[in-house]
């Protein structure tokens, strides 16, 4: 399996970041942040960490999670260029940020339900699934709810 980094990312890095989600725009298992506007948004909030993720100092995806008001976590997203997929780069990314969340009590986060890759990394960290939410993103498709409770 390739190491892979991850840096917190900056304003600065808001080319990157669009880099990465506009290759995965279209998909219907998945629903990018694709204006400038979207991530200078994330990135001034207080409660939203965002990592870009290097694989040999190459920005190869993005990932990122909310503090929730209730002190809960929701992992807002995880996504990894289509030419770099299927290395293990996305589990790995998700190990790195369950890691810093260790001491959380509940982790949530969405995933389209024909998204057969991402469903089997969740499931694997101890993840359930809890419901099925029609028209999620308002993008007509919808997302399955996955929890982690940690004790």
């Amino acid at each position: 399996m390739t190491d892979i980094i991850i840096k917190k990312a900056e304003i600065k890095d808001i080319p990157a970041l669009l880099a990465i989600e506009n290759k995965s725009t279209g998909l219907k298992t998945f629903s990018a942040m694709t204006t400038e506007k979207e991530w200078l948004s994330e990135l001034s909030n207080e409660n939203v960490t965002i990592y870009l993720i290097l694989k040999d100092n190459a920005v190869v995806g993005d990932t990122s999670y909310e503090k929730m008001p209730d002190g809960s976590f929701h992992v807002t997203g995880l996504v990894i260029e289509p030419q770099y997929q299927k290395q293990g780069i996305g589990r790995q990314a998700m190990k790195m940020i369950l890691d810093e969340l260790k001491d959380a009590k509940r982790i949530e986060l969405v995933t389209h339900p024909e998204n057969a890759p991402a469903i089997k990394i969740y499931t694997s960290f101890g993840f359930k699934i809890k419901e099925r939410i029609e028209n999620y993103f308002g993008d007509g498709e919808p997302r399955i709810r996955l929890v982690k409770e940690n004790n």
